[in-house]
Order: structure tokens, then sequence, then C-alpha cells
């Protein structure tokens, strides 16, 4: 089954339909939130042969509904599914076959993907997300960040110490200031490194 409608899904179709395939491939085209949960819940894994992926929701909400994933590992791919999928050369179609037959086969191991999943979603969860984004801020309101405590930059009167801030306007110029200083990717490497 394949959904969206664009280039790739028309040459997509064309293919299917010279290999005498199109009575087996479902093509979709634009699908609503409702119909792509039922899709989901009714799929048997996420077959995923994406070359490179910024982040890969499809990834996430495959470990949400509880499916066993095959994928590639480019990009965010690895870090996003870790355990929860067989990772295979996306330009190897018989790789990408092989391995959808062996999970077909092997019902261990689709139970120990979908359980790894389980584990594998909990680090995206948006609350412990906001935890984590929480006690980031905290410590740049305590001032860890700049050696002697805050900078006279951030708004504050010198020797008052990052602890006393009240002001709402104060935590958000030191997070901006953290922000310009060290850049985003720092602050989200930080944000995300938080035990």
């Amino acid at each position: 089954m394949t959904a969206g409608h664009d280039k790739q899904s028309e040459r997509l179709r064309l293919l299917a339909s010279s290999l005498g395939l199109e009575g087996g491939v479902k093509f979709r085209g634009e699908v609503d939130e409702r119909e792509l949960n039922r899709i989901c819940q009714s799929a048997s894994a996420l077959i995923f042969p994406s070359r490179y992926e910024g982040f890969g929701i499809p990834l996430i909400e495959a470990m949400h509904f509880g499916l066993p994933i095959v994928c590639g590992r480019g990009g965010s791919q690895l870090e996003v599914a870790g355990k929860a999928a067989i990772y295979v050369n996306v330009e190897d179609p018989e790789d990408i076959a092989a391995t959808m037959e062996r999970l077909t086969e092997d019902a261990a191991l689709r139970h120990q993907l979908v359980a790894n999943g389980k584990r594998q979603l909990q680090k995206f969860l948006l609350r412990a997300e906001i935890d984590k984004l929480m006690r980031f801020f905290e410590k740049c309101i305590e001032g860890e960040f700049w050696p002697g405590g805050c900078k006279n930059c951030l708004g504050l009167s010198p020797g008052t110490g990052c602890r006393s801030v009240a002001s709402t306007t104060s935590s958000w110029r030191a997070i901006l200031f953290l922000d310009l200083l060290y850049g985003p990717s720092a602050c989200y490497l930080y944000i995300f490194g938080l035990k």
C-alpha cells in the first residue's frame, strides 16, 4: 500500500502495472488522519526504505501502533528506530525483499521488534521531553552556562545571581543568550543528553 499523490506515486503505479502487480498494490492517494490511523492499526509492519530522514516521524508512528520496522540507515533512522527495526540496504531490492520475508516468517522476531519499539518510543514521549527541557531551563537560570553567574547583558543586576531571577522576561533572555552563544544544536544536544 502506498499513500500520497506525486510524481513518484505515478511512477510506482506505472511500474506496478507494467509488472502485472496493480491488483496487489493499493494506491490510496491522500488520506486523512482517521484513515491513516485505521491503516496503521491494520498493518503488519512498516517497510520504510528511505535513503535519508531528517527525523523520521513514520518510524515513531509505527512504534506507537506496535509495528515492527524495516528501514534504511540514513539520517536519523538509526537513532529514532533503535532496536525496533531491521536495517536494510535501501539500494538493494533483494535485501529488502529477503528481510520482509524473514519478518513474515519469524513471529518471535516480530514480537521482539515490537517490544523494542515500545521501549524506544519512551524516549520520544512529550512529557519526558518537556521535563528534560524544564531541567535545562533551570540550569540556564542557575547560571551553569556562564562562569561567575549571569552577565549584565541578560538584564540582571550585577551580583544578584540567577537563582533570584523572578522575571519570566529575564529567563527568556537567558535562554536566548544561550542559543546565540552556543547555537541551537548545542542546546538541543545538551537537552536530550540530560539523564
